[in-house]
């Protein structure tokens, strides 16, 4: 399973001497309004660590699958990209009524992620898109965390 890590367990595992960055990512289909963003990262040799935390706030939105750009281009085998399967790490999408669902973010393009959770159908799990509606109705304090890692290109 999954797991995410809070911005102050994930900045406790990087290397002390090497700088963490802070990012401003752009968004598709995600609105931020007045919600509130941390993304952090760091670079360590030929990898790249993140962690990106979205608080949904009252004007903040969600319209179909969230594309997030990545704080430095990635490598991913173009094979990979094509069939989402580029693992960057774990989705947490937390509901304000205490309910939290799990899921994985990979890859959607050299630059850019999108989280999408583990929904059961029949007797697999499969990752499916975020909507407006899915996993939950999106509202005030909801959050999406994302933790993870990646090669960078070179």
């Amino acid at each position: 399973m999954a797991q995410s890590f809070t911005e102050r367990q994930f900045t406790s595992l990087l290397k002390p001497d090497i700088s963490i960055s802070t990012w401003v990512p752009t968004y598709t289909n995600l609105v931020i309004g007045n919600g509130t963003v941390v993304a952090v990262y760091q670079e360590v040799g030929e990898v790249a660590w993140l962690y990106f935390s979205f608080e949904f706030g009252s004007t903040s939105s969600i319209s179909g699958e969230p594309i997030i750009t990545l704080p430095v281009m990635g490598d991913f085998p173009p094979s990979e990209l094509s069939h989402r399967a580029a693992i960057i790490g774990s989705a947490t999408f937390r509901d304000n009524a205490s309910v939290t669902y799990t899921g994985i973010t990979t890859a959607f393009s050299q630059t850019e992620m999108v989280p999408r959770y583990q929904q059961v159908a029949g007797t697999n799990i499969r990752l499916t898109g975020l909507t407006a509606t899915t996993p939950h109705v999106w509202a005030v304090t909801d959050r999406i965390i994302i933790s993870g890692s990646y090669r960078v290109a070179q």
